[in-house]
């Protein structure tokens, strides 16, 4: 399998989830804690992890980690990624014509 196909599989898959579209929607216009993702959703902080682990790895989520020295602990805020667009239509003719 072509490694364009494995990264559209990757992509589709991070998309077919309600929580994973929930979480890029949130993130579309602000970068959010993933404390503040996990109270917003109702969620568990291992469910949370696996959900974002899935759009980090498909390129639709972007983090930033940030050190808080006085309390000794670590934040991550994620953002959806700049620019990102997704050409459906371009990815289905490459499939078509085997060019991936």
């Amino acid at each position: 399998m072509s490694e364009e196909i494995e990264r559209s599989l990757k992509l589709f898959k991070a998309l077919s989830h309600p929580t994973r579209l929930k979480i890029l929607a949130m993130c579309l216009d602000k970068e959010l804690s993933s404390k503040e993702i996990r109270r917003s959703l109702n969620i568990s902080k291992p469910l949370l992890i696996s959900h974002i682990k899935k759009l980090v790895d498909a390129e639709l989520l972007e983090c930033r980690i940030e050190f808080d020295r006085e309390k000794s602990i670590v934040r991550k805020y994620y953002k959806t990624k700049e620019n990102l667009t997704i050409d459906l239509t371009d990815l289905l003719r490459k499939i078509k014509t085997k060019q991936i």
